[in-house]
């Protein structure tokens, strides 16, 4: 019914967002879209190279990618931010295979 045709797993590399339940090693499903809505974790590009996993939030200007790891802070950005870092929303995620 192609209602998956835009969705991939991506294999997760880091810990910062354990406190999500999302591992190292784990595979999210991630749905291809160029939007998210306030509270939603995503996939996110910066800089044209380093993909980022996150729950996004968004206040006024700003776009708040919000680790669920007390050992990494939020990263806060601006319009002018995002459009310096070329951000871009690779996806939404939707579930995650866990990694035993």
């Amino acid at each position: 019914d192609g209602k998956y045709s835009d969705c991939f797993y991506l294999e997760v590399v880091g810990d910062s967002m354990k406190d999500k339940r999302i591992l190292p090693g784990d595979l999210i499903y991630v749905h291809k879209q160029s939007y998210l809505e306030n509270g939603d974790i995503g996939v996110i590009l910066l800089d044209n190279n380093e993909a980022t996993v996150k729950q996004v939030f968004f206040r006024n200007d700003k776009m708040i990618l919000q680790p669920a790891n007390d050992n990494y802070q939020p990263l806060v950005l601006d319009q002018n931010e995002q459009k310096e870092r070329n951000v871009q929303i690779i996806g939404k995620v939707l579930h995650n295979r866990i990694k035993f």
